[in-house]
């Protein structure tokens, strides 16, 4: 019984390696696929998707600023033009 359980739980082990191994693969993928887009990607070490949800957040937020200000900008413009 004891053989028994000792080579379920290698068993075990080397499943949950596998799991590991594939599931920073494929986050390793998600980062490498995303830098191009996000910049700030390439600075991630050891990712995880807790830690690229957080960059992409802080990307959008990022992406919300430069769109309010250029909105405001705009705005700005349209009425200077008016003005004329």
């Amino acid at each position: 019984e004891l053989a028994a359980a000792s080579a379920q739980c290698a068993q075990l082990d080397e499943a949950c390696r596998a799991w590991q191994v594939y599931q920073y693969n494929q986050t390793e993928s998600f980062r490498q696929t995303l830098q191009e887009k996000i910049p700030s990607f390439a600075q991630v070490q050891n990712p995880t998707l807790e830690s690229l949800a957080q960059h992409i957040e802080q990307y959008l937020d990022h992406l919300r600023q430069e769109s309010d200000t250029l909105t405001h900008q705009i705005n700005e413009l349209k009425d200077e033009v008016q003005l004329q």
